[in-house]
């Protein structure tokens, strides 16, 4: 399962992700959010599973690429 995570900045998001990271049904795990989302130290040891991108969804571009 390929999850993407947006406004992973904030305090859900990086609880969410840090749960979902773990998960052995989850294959990918994209942080997105205005600023480009940190990935907590937690996660360090799944970096092949997680990708953090700057974007902003306000702009159809961005949106597309993510998607």
């Amino acid at each position: 399962m390929n999850i993407l995570i947006t406004g992973a900045n904030g305090f859900i998001g990086q609880a969410l992700a840090a749960v979902l990271v773990s998960e052995s049904s989850v294959s990918s795990l994209v942080l997105t959010d205005i600023v480009e989302p940190e990935v907590p130290s937690l996660m360090l040891s799944f970096t092949a599973k997680v990708r953090s991108i700057k974007a902003d969804l306000m702009d159809q571009a961005a949106c597309d690429r993510l998607l």
